[in-house]
């Protein structure tokens, strides 16, 4: 299996994080079964390969191109067949920014009323198949859509102040500082990210340290209950179960995630 990426360094108003590509041949019996994180972040696919199967729905997704919005607990998927997927993920509320929908309502699906538009761009990156080309297209293509921003909103000053504390700052601590009501953020946040402040704020933290559970046999786990402001060691043990839906120990013996199958 392959896997491209190319990171956006400089500041972008599109909140683009990075394009990515994977490209491969699963065994067709068998199949690929990857734990997908949650990450603090969403993604735009489209895909060129065999359908994706998200496992526990029997789901299978064979659409040309669908959303993954931010979640908040891991996804499990099977993979089979030829594997060619091209993806953006976006930070923050970009890929909101860009369709314009609420994401949780779509999740892997699309639009329908923008299905027409994003079709063509799927045949135009099926003709252009080199990785950077269909960068190239893509990235003009979400500059001539997305809406122009030329003020910082509330979700970016909320956002920013959840990363700069690596999501450990509380929620109610976060609207004292930006100044609003703690409900006139949530419906913000629920709107735009599709989760509380609450929820990002948890996914920020546990983004803050899951590598070091996935790159490490051994973790001095009072250590990171001081460093992120958990109560104590169950506390931190049981968030790692809500979002990855395995115990630590679990996730660092199994390495079955797609960091694991594709990033090593």
């Amino acid at each position: 299996m392959v896997y491209y990426q190319e990171k956006i360094v400089e500041q972008s108003t599109t909140n683009v994080l990075c394009y990515w590509e994977m490209k491969g041949h699963v065994e067709e019996q068998k199949g690929l079964v990857s734990r997908c994180l949650p990450k603090a972040q969403s993604m735009l696919i489209f895909n060129f390969g065999a359908p994706i199967y998200r496992l526990g729905e029997q789901v299978a997704c064979d659409a040309h191109f669908f959303i993954v919005p931010i979640n908040t607990t891991s996804t499990v998927i099977k993979q089979q067949g030829d594997v060619h997927l091209f993806g953006v993920s976006f930070t923050g509320y970009g890929l909101y920014q860009l369709v314009q929908q609420p994401l949780v309502t779509n999740a892997f699906s699309f639009p329908q009323t923008l299905k027409a538009s994003y079709e063509l761009l799927y045949n135009q990156l099926q003709i252009n198949t080199a990785f950077y080309d269909r960068i190239g297209i893509v990235k003009q293509f979400i500059e001539a859509t997305m809406e122009s921003k030329t003020k910082i909103t509330l979700i970016d000053r909320a956002l920013n102040i959840l990363h700069q504390t690596s999501g450990k700052l509380p929620i109610a601590e976060l609207v004292l500082q930006l100044n609003v009501s703690r409900r006139h953020l949530e419906r913000q946040f629920l709107k735009c990210l599709g989760i509380s402040p609450k929820q990002y704020a948890k996914l920020v933290r546990f983004n803050s340290y899951i590598d070091v559970l996935l790159l490490n046999k051994q973790v001095d786990w009072m250590e990171l209950v001081e460093q992120f402001n958990y109560h104590d060691q169950p506390h931190l043990i049981h968030e790692v179960k809500t979002m990855a839906q395995l115990s630590p120990q679990a996730l660092m013996k199994r390495r079955d995630t797609l960091y694991h199958h594709y990033s090593q």
